[in-house]
């Protein structure tokens, strides 16, 4: 009872910061050791409590009568300091080199803390005592540094004591991100210079591993075998309404110790992933070889996992998808925006109804010129300076008074050259087989098409300004009034009377007539869903093939020596200019961080999705 008693008044005087309680109750104790470091029902000693209070003084006085080792009291007394930011705390158990080394569950250690807080000062103090060896120390979650943690949150002092320590600039977290890119992707502009003179690109061609994941710089696909491509992600890429497609939807198992397989009729390679999927579908694309691109069949096979990795268990359910029947619903020249599908997983046994699995895709055609690389597009990857582009020219039309050069045309982008311009870009989009450059929609509204028939498409006559011509100018531009860009922004780009006024301009004439010196970035337009659901139309458009070999073609037969970037907002369109062609660069451009973003593919839902899905 005297025991427990004494105990009971120990943790009264640590709980409420009375000094003189705890010195007269532990000067009548024989062995003030165990009563110092007793734990109570909540598994706490009295200089635990005392931390987590804050009374410096009290855990002084507990501390400084113990007279072996501090073996018996919880070492993570030093991180409830940091975590509080008691300094004085803090102070005291580093001068007694309390919980110096000390790793949380989640293997954090008192230098992460630190540099996760932004406190410099504690750096500054644990560093010399903690070790080196200790700054490069990742926690379990995210595989992140100190460095990198400081960078996630922008503390830009604390990233500069930790770079001038010697922490290790290169190191990537589990998805393959550095501290720098981290900074830079959440606007720590400020953080993300300090590694210009320290920061060390990966040699391309090397994988790298990080906790058995392969690291995300991936060779490029070899576009000389002459076969098709099938590409394939879990899950949906869109986030709309239109898509409410579950990745996984299994009720009838539980997901915990099943492995699922895929694989295609026409390829020998399989995919295998561990049931619950926890990559993210960004990161996580298959990629198949196929002959015969026109019947292609998918597999899914669930197993019951073993002990040994090298067997295979036991099959539980099977599904299969044919890709043919839906490429092919609406017709051969056209194809769907919206490449998903849901499978039904059948059970092995019974046939009966397991669950389903849903799953995008696209297939990639062959290409067979554009195969060997250009000198030019490699000096582009090693120069190091900026380059200027002019954007559709001299510049993207836009609504107001000022008169200007109509955006993509030969004019406009000359006069781009003139201002200095290394490149100039290009937009290419058609609602048919032709190349033509057009810095408006290919999409109209569901009022246009009573009205396309009329357009005029040809030039209009410049010799006269008679009021005939005015009145037919306004005409014309009354019925340009069903179309999606008049209807969003309230004008067409390049009409008559609005901007100097020039004809569109083909691609052949684009890559004939434009000085060659000059560079060009071809931005290729290609619907994407959530454009053809604004627009009231159809999720169905020209095949995805089709365009990008039209553009292709006349880049092999017109493209010279031209430096030639080749860029898209629409994800799949990367995907098939990337293997289809290894002559010129492909780009990725998204509008991903802006809050207004309309953009539903989560591969550009963010910054890091986007800069995830360029380098695979």
């Amino acid at each position: 009872m005297q025991t427990g008693f004494n105990r009971n008044l120990l943790e009264f005087g640590a709980t409420h910061g009375m000094i003189n309680l705890c010195t007269q109750v532990l000067s009548g104790v024989t062995s003030v050791n165990d009563h110092v470091l007793l734990k109570n029902e909540a598994g706490l000693t009295s200089v635990h409590i005392a931390v987590v209070n804050g009374y410096v003084e009290i855990a002084r006085l507990l501390l400084s009568i113990i007279d072996k080792p501090f073996v018996g009291n919880p070492h993570n007394l030093l991180h409830i300091a940091l975590r509080n930011q008691d300094d004085a705390m803090v102070e005291l158990l580093v001068s007694r080199s309390i919980g110096l080394r000390h790793t949380s569950s989640s293997a954090e250690t008192c230098i992460y803390i630190a540099a996760q807080l932004g406190r410099q000062d504690y750096l500054r103090l644990l560093l010399p005592v903690v070790g080196y060896d200790f700054i490069d120390a990742a926690e379990s979650a995210y595989h992140w540094t100190s460095l990198l943690v400081s960078c996630v949150e922008g503390h830009a002092p604390t990233v500069r004591r930790l770079i001038d320590a010697g922490a290790d600039t290169d190191s990537f977290d589990y998805l393959g991100w550095t501290a720098k890119e981290h900074a830079v992707f959440r606007d720590h502009l400020a953080v993300g210079e300090m590694f210009s003179s320290t920061d060390k690109t990966p040699k391309p061609g090397i994988s790298t591993i990080i906790n058995g994941r392969k690291g995300i710089y991936a060779p490029r696909h070899d576009v000389s075998s002459g076969f098709s491509h099938l590409t394939i992600n879990l899950g949906s890429l869109q986030e709309n309404e239109k898509s409410k497609l579950r990745t996984m939807n299994l009720p009838s198992l539980l997901e915990h110790g099943l492995m699922l397989t895929v694989s295609t009729s026409e390829s020998a390679v399989s995919v295998q992933r561990m049931l619950p999927l926890l990559e993210d579908s960004v990161d996580d694309t298959f990629v198949f070889f196929v002959e015969n691109s026109e019947d292609i069949t998918v597999l899914f096979n669930i197993y019951e996992c073993r002990a040994d990795p090298d067997v295979q268990g036991t099959l539980i359910g099977a599904g299969i998808a044919l890709l043919e029947a839906h490429n092919n619903c609406v017709g051969i020249q056209h194809g769907l925006l919206m490449r998903e599908q849901s499978v039904a997983i059948m059970y092995k046994g019974t046939l009966k109804l397991l669950g389903a699995i849903s799953f995008s895709y696209a297939i990639i055609k062959p290409y067979h010129q554009l195969r060997s690389p250009k000198s030019n597009s490699k000096s582009l990857r090693t120069t190091g300076s900026a380059k200027i582009v002019g954007h559709r020219g001299l510049g993207q039309n836009c609504q107001d008074n000022c008169l200007r050069l109509g955006g993509n045309t030969i004019e406009s982008s000359r006069a781009a050259a003139k201002q200095g311009a290394d490149y100039v870009e290009f937009m290419h989009m058609s609602d048919s087989q032709s190349s033509t450059l057009e810095p408006t929609s290919m999409l109209g509204g569901v009022e246009n098409y009573e009205a396309r028939d009329n357009v005029q498409v040809f030039r209009v006559r410049s010799e006269s300004v008679a009021l005939a011509d005015e009145q037919e100018t306004e005409r014309m531009k009354n019925r340009m009034k069903h179309n999606v860009d008049d209807q969003d922004k309230g004008f067409k780009p390049n009409t008559r009377g609005d901007f100097v006024h020039g004809t569109f301009a083909t691609l052949q004439d684009t890559l004939g007539k434009l000085p060659e010196h000059i560079g060009v970035d071809m931005e290729i337009k290609y619907p994407r869903p959530h454009e053809a659901s604004q627009a009231g139309n159809a999720l169905i458009s020209i095949d995805i093939n089709v365009f990008a070999d039209t553009v292709l073609d006349v880049i092999a037969r017109f493209g010279k020596g031209r430096h030639i970037i080749l860029s898209s907002f629409t994800p799949d369109i990367c995907i098939l200019l990337a293997i289809k062609q290894n002559s010129y660069p492909v780009a990725f451009i998204t509008n991903a961080g802006l809050l207004s973003t309309s953009d539903k593919d989560i591969r550009a839902g963010s910054l890091q999705n986007a800069t995830r899905f360029a380098r695979q």
